[in-house]
Order: C-alpha cells, then sequence, then structure tokens
C-alpha cells in the first residue's frame, strides 16, 4: 500500500466516523488542525507539480520547433533554456518553500510519488483529497478532468508564462531567418530600451563612473502575473543588477586608482570606449525592437496558441513532448521531479 503523507482527508473521514460511534467529541479537535495545514500544503505541492510539468515540456518544446535547426540554432536556444529553466526553477522552489512547513524538498519528492501512483491506479479517494485541497467544485470524476480543470481554472499565470518564453524563441527564430541582421537570441529576449540621455552624460571622472550609470539605467516596464511577480523576460533582464553590482565594486577600486594611476589620456580614452560600448548596445537593443515591433501581430498568435497547447499538453488531451506528465511513476518520478527543482 501507498504510504502518503498527504492522506489528511481519510484520516478525518475516518475519524469523524469513530467521533459518531464513540461520542468522543475531543478526537475532531485535536486532529482538525493538521488536517488545515495539510490541506494547504496539498494544493501547493499539486501547483508545484503542475508548474514543473509546464516547465519540462517548455524547453523540450523549445528545441523542437522545427526538424531542421542549426547547429548554431540548438546551441543559442539550449543556452537561453538552461537560463530561463535555471530561473523559474528558483522561483518555484522560492514560493514552495514558503508553503511548506518542514523539508519541502523531501515533502515535493513524497508527493510526486504518491501523486503518480494514484493516478496510475486511478485511485479514487486520493482523487477526492486533491479535488477537495484545490477547491474545485464539482469535483472531476478522473484524474484527466483533475488537470484540464485545474489548468483552467488555476493554472493561467504559469500557462501564459510559459507560452511568451516559447513565442519569443520561436518568433526569434522566423526572424534569425529571414533578417541577415538579425541579433542572437540573448539579445532578442533582453531587449531593452535604451538608457535615458541623463544616464548617458560623458562622466566627469572616470569610466568606472560611466559604466556605473549605464549599469544604474532603468529597465523596461513588463506587465507581470502571479503573486510572486514572476515573468519569463526576467531570466533575461535581471542580469542587470547582478552586473550593477560587479560595476559597483570595480568603480570603488578603481576610482581610488584612477586619481593616483591614470593620467588625462588614458581617461580619455576608457570614456570613448565606454560610450562607443553603450552604443553599440543601443543599436543592437534597437533592431530587435525594430524586429519585434513588426512581429507583434504574430507573437500574439503565437502565444494564444501555445497557451492552448500547454492546457491540452495538462489534460492529457494530445501527447506532451517529454516531460513531468509522460516520465517516470511513484519514487522514480519524485526523485526527478525533486532533484528538477531543487538542484537547478
Amino acid at each position: 500500500m501507498r504510504k502518503s503523507e498527504f492522506a489528511s482527508g481519510r484520516r478525518v473521514l475516518f475519524l469523524r466516523h469513530c467521533a459518531g460511534l464513540l461520542g468522543v467529541v475531543g478526537l475532531l479537535s485535536v486532529f482538525a488542525p493538521e488536517a488545515r495545514a495539510d490541506t494547504t500544503e496539498t494544493a501547493a505541492l499539486l501547483n508545484a507539480y503542475y508548474t514543473y510539468g509546464l516547465f519540462e515540456n517548455t524547453v523540450t518544446s523549445a528545441m523542437e520547433l522545427t526538424p531542421d535547426l542549426s547547429a548554431d540554432e540548438k546551441e543559442q536556444i539550449s543556452g537561453s533554456n538552461a537560463q530561463w529553466m535555471s530561473f523559474s526553477m528558483k522561483k518555484l522552489r522560492t514560493r514552495l518553500s514558503g508553503k511548506i512547513s518542514q523539508n519541502p524538498k523531501e515533502t515535493f519528492r513524497t508527493f510526486v510519488a504518491d501523486y503518480t501512483e494514484a493516478e496510475k491506479s486511478g485511485d479514487g479517494l486520493y482523487l477526492k483529497e486533491l479535488a477537495e485541497a484545490s477547491g474545485l467544485d464539482p469535483e472531476p470524476e478522473t484524474y484527466g478532468a483533475l488537470r484540464e480543470r485545474y489548468s483552467s481554472e488555476q493554472l493561467d499565470p504559469q500557462i501564459r508564462y510559459c507560452a511568451r518564453y516559447i513565442s519569443e524563441v520561436q518568433t526569434w527564430l522566423d526572424v534569425k531567418r529571414r533578417h541577415a541582421d538579425a541579433p542572437s537570441l540573448q539579445q532578442w529576449l533582453a531587449k531593452e530600451p535604451p538608457a535615458p540621455a541623463s544616464a548617458r552624460k560623458k562622466p566627469a571622472k572616470s569610466s568606472a563612473l560611466s559604466a556605473l550609470a549605464a549599469a544604474e539605467a532603468p529597465l523596461p516596464e513588463f506587465v507581470s502575473f502571479g503573486d510572486d511577480d514572476l515573468n519569463p523576460m526576467d531570466a533575461f533582464t535581471s542580469k542587470r543588477s547582478e552586473r550593477r553590482e560587479r560595476v559597483m565594486e570595480q568603480a570603488q577600486a578603481g576610482m581610488a586608482q584612477v586619481a593616483a594611476e591614470r593620467d588625462a589620456e588614458e581617461q580619455a580614452y576608457a570614456e570613448k570606449k565606454s560610450v562607443a560600448a553603450q552604443a553599440e548596445a543601443d543599436a543592437v537593443s534597437a533592431q530587435a525592437r525594430k524586429l519585434a515591433a513588426a512581429e507583434a501581430d504574430a507573437l500574439s498568435q503565437r502565444q494564444n496558441s501555445w497557451s492552448s497547447r500547454f492546457k491540452k499538453i495538462l489534460s492529457g488531451t494530445i501527447s506532451g513532448a517529454v516531460g513531468a506528465f509522460t516520465g517516470g511513476v511513484g519514487a522514480e518520478a519524485g526523485v526527478r521531479a525533486a532533484d528538477a527543482v531543487f538542484n537547478n
């Protein structure tokens, strides 16, 4: 028999039966708080498992957009997938860890093992627990119906998040094959507006300050969703804050050296190089935005198409590429999912 840590619903039903027979009113009051906590955690775990499955299918599908990907295209998509996946899994485990009171990785591993075993065997009692924990009313009668209902009622932000990313990759691929001056995939995904003129003024003191000003340039506004402000393009634009920290350290050390070691000629050369680098970055960003503007309608259509496809994958209407919903069962699936989320 499967040993589930999430069978609180069954325990409560049994205890209610005992209480009715024995008249032990205090029995339920002792276990009710535990049942409520388990229900809350079960809902979070189910959401995390389905989200993990969407992430897996997204990156796998991105590598299979067309059967004729060149070596360069595969390398660029693979690199962006790894960066996006790392960013997304970090967000997922942070969110899940905030909802699981103890040992979230082991709890998630056990849940996935129990869920996949229950789904394979058609465990109706476990299905009822999941439906109650998720607040689905009326309760779905099959696991396929559970996934379909859950995806349409509670996974829309995650579905749009994944659809946005893979649609951007697909659009870039199409643009790259039609335009010789198309930017790299990294540049395409990180399309940022040029820094304001005030942020690009020629610094009076050092090139270190020039780089610092560029690093502090404001980021573009993105439409975000979800309670943790999750956005797929953040995986590529959030590197700005890391660059700023490095530049700050360099600036602090560099300013001391500039005063003592660099003469006016070296300073002018450094500032010239900084301005040129900024101009080149702005030109690449401008070209990416120009090409993207012409593809706005196609991008929107692709996002809608991928959103629909992910919902069908989740519900089992069509076969997913390779991922959580076509992977192993039981302990194997649990270990795989927990490692992907917590070790990425």
